[in-house]
């Protein structure tokens, strides 16, 4: 069998690494629960060694802006107030000095009445032309005064109507805009009331120190960010282990990675531990046969080294990577199962280490024995490289 440096690269079975990831389940639990504790404790204890300093709440500061604009619509009011009274003292002002004026304006038009009354008396006792012209045009003056007095106390009522009229809206006025002050200034003493303990009486938020400890969907929230972080990392540890281990990881590397044959496999997933029903249920995911009849496997070896061999004589080294004990047993079944007049099996030493055997390659034919748990990847490199420079051949693999 020939081989080329392509032959050795490695290759990734994702059915295989999800199996060697989910035989690290118990690891996988333990990492989960502790991933929960930590976290959870690691959240707990810096919660509780914070400066845990007062604060402010968004609350707080939205109840302190609530306060400030109740304390402007009351300053608003009060200063609308404040020109609504102005107004009523500037009207009471007004009203006064029309009526005095009103007074005084009736006061002069009695004087004009009473000189009117005594000049029309003394006009009917008058005989002479001259005076009674004179008389006349003097009552005439004095009517057009008494007219134009009338006339200014009109005027006067008149804005003496205006201005009770505008005192009573003002007086309206005024008693709605006092009880919207009260109404606010309420409103201001039960706000401070119901919030005593987030704000003080001048609207500004009290600071509150933070509750100690962590809530339940904090614990919720980092226990499932523990378990995660913990899954995560057994299965990253799996992955990297499966990636740089230098053991085999089932028969099918020895063909994957080396293009060996497999002429048999004893390899078993039954390791005389008592299993639970998870490794079992792994143990039948896997594909791996929990027993094996070893009488058969070495049978159908035997029979496909007849197969394969096609020379009436043919010597056979039965060597490896795993112990000489091993190989010894192997090559000694092999022995008894294959005819004796057709071919001659031996049992050698790794040839890699040892120079005996590396001189028999040129003679006999290969069979590997390899072991899952304890064949190393490059020692079965070594070897394989030794028989390709040897230019013997590889008949095939038994796998232990």
């Amino acid at each position: 069998m020939e081989y080329n440096n392509a032959q050795y690269e490695e290759t990734i079975d994702l059915k295989d690494l999800c199996i060697f990831i989910l035989r690290k389940w118990r690891a996988m639990i333990i990492a989960i629960f502790a991933g929960i504790i930590l976290l959870i404790g690691f959240k707990a204890v810096s919660s509780f060694m914070s400066d845990a300093a007062p604060e402010i709440t968004e609350e707080q500061t939205s109840l302190a802006e609530s306060f400030a604009q109740l304390e402007t619509d009351i300053e608003a009011k009060q200063n609308e107030r404040e020109d609504t009274l102005l107004q009523i003292d500037s009207t009471e002002i007004l009203i006064s000095d029309t009526e005095n004026e009103i007074n005084s304006l009736e006061d002069v038009l009695a004087v004009y009445k009473e000189s009117l009354r005594e000049l029309q008396a003394i006009l009917e006792n008058t005989v002479s032309d001259d005076n009674r012209v004179a008389l006349i045009s003097e009552i005439a003056s004095l009517n057009d005064s008494i007219l134009d007095q009338t006339n200014k106390i009109t005027v006067a009522y008149r804005n003496m109507r205006s201005y009770e009229k505008n005192m009573s809206t003002l007086t309206d006025t005024l008693s709605t805009i006092t009880d919207d002050l009260k109404e606010l200034q309420a409103d201001r003493a039960a706000f401070l009331s119901e919030n005593r303990d987030l704000i003080d009486p001048a609207g500004e938020p009290i600071p509150i120190a933070p509750e100690s400890g962590i809530s339940v969907n904090t614990m919720i929230k980092f226990g499932i960010i523990g378990a995660v972080l913990g899954a995560f990392a057994v299965c990253g540890c799996a992955c990297l282990q499966y990636l740089f281990t230098k053991h085999l990881h089932n028969p099918g590397d020895l063909k994957d990675r080396f293009g060996i044959r497999i002429l048999g496999s004893l390899y078993t997933t039954d390791d005389g531990s008592k299993k639970n029903f998870i490794d079992k249920f792994i143990d039948r995911i896997s594909g791996v046969p929990q027993q094996v009849d070893v009488k058969k496997e070495y049978s159908l070896a035997a029979s496909e080294i007849r197969l394969l061999s096609h020379d009436a004589q043919t010597a056979i080294m039965v060597t490896g990577s795993v112990e000489m004990g091993a190989i010894e047993h192997v090559a000694g079944i092999l022995k008894e199962m294959l005819p004796s007049e057709q071919f001659t099996v031996r049992a050698a030493s790794n040839p890699v280490y040892d120079p005996d055997s590396m001189l028999l390659l040129k003679e006999y034919s290969v069979v590997l024995v390899e072991s899952i748990k304890y064949s190393n990847k490059n020692e079965i490199a070594k070897l394989c490289e030794l028989i390709r420079s040897g230019k013997s051949s590889v008949i095939g693999a038994v796998v232990l």
